[in-house]
């Protein structure tokens, strides 16, 4: 197995190791429970079914810049409301912020599965058979793949004071905006320039995570 394979293949296993990871490390800082993690994931995994079904419809021969922004647009709706309902009904007993912490790593533990391992697997195994196999760079991509995580992690965060803080509901607003904001531009580079994605995702990441601490916990 050359170099370039070897890389593809850690890539995989740090998408796939991550959120578990980060998630052993909380639960012995604060020992919250499981519930809200796997909550988390199971319901990007119902939400991202429900997102597809409707970009099928939304997108249908819409390209470009228009399709980025419906697509960023559907995914802030469709996230944010959905943790919005889980927290407000079947984590309504999961009242701490720690709480919401866990269920953002459920749900970006899941878009990175989801988004990340099977269309590299996809990669892996027609490189192996065509003798090339190339990676995605993995600083960049463990770069991304963290601040991704940290990303949902602030998300939840937001939608967690929206649901249990007094006056809360603009939180879920702004989770939303900011959510279509950051996937509009993520979506605009992956067409224009794509290494950019590397640049903003960690800055906007740690934007949020700056100011989630200032004025949320």
């Amino acid at each position: 197995m050359d170099t370039e394979a070897v890389l593809a293949v850690a890539e995989v296993i740090f998408a796939v190791t991550v959120p578990p990871a980060a998630f052993i490390w909380w639960k012995r800082r604060t020992d919250v429970s499981v519930k809200p993690v796997i909550a988390g994931f199971a319901a990007y995994m119902f939400i991202s079914f429900l997102r597809a079904v409707f970009r099928l419809l939304a997108l249908d021969g819409v390209k470009g810049i228009e399709a980025v922004v419906i697509s960023a647009v559907l995914s802030g709706v469709f996230e944010e409301c959905g943790r919005y309902f889980v927290m407000r009904y079947p984590l309504n007993d999961c009242d701490r912020w720690q709480d919401s912490v866990s269920y953002g790593i459920g749900h970006g533990g899941a878009e990175l599965f989801l988004g990340t391992v099977p269309p590299m697997m996809n990669d892996l195994l027609i490189g192996f058979e065509t003798g090339s196999v190339q990676s995605g760079g993995s600083v960049f991509f463990a770069v991304y793949t963290l601040s991704s995580l940290l990303l949902h992690v602030s998300w939840s965060v937001l939608v967690f004071a929206a649901v249990f803080y007094r006056d809360g509901k603009k939180y879920l607003i702004i989770a939303v905006m900011t959510h279509i904001l950051i996937d509009t531009i993520q979506g605009v580079l992956m067409i224009y320039s794509p290494m950019l994605i590397f640049v903003l995702s960690p800055v906007s990441a740690a934007i949020m995570t700056v100011m989630i601490r200032k004025y949320i916990i």
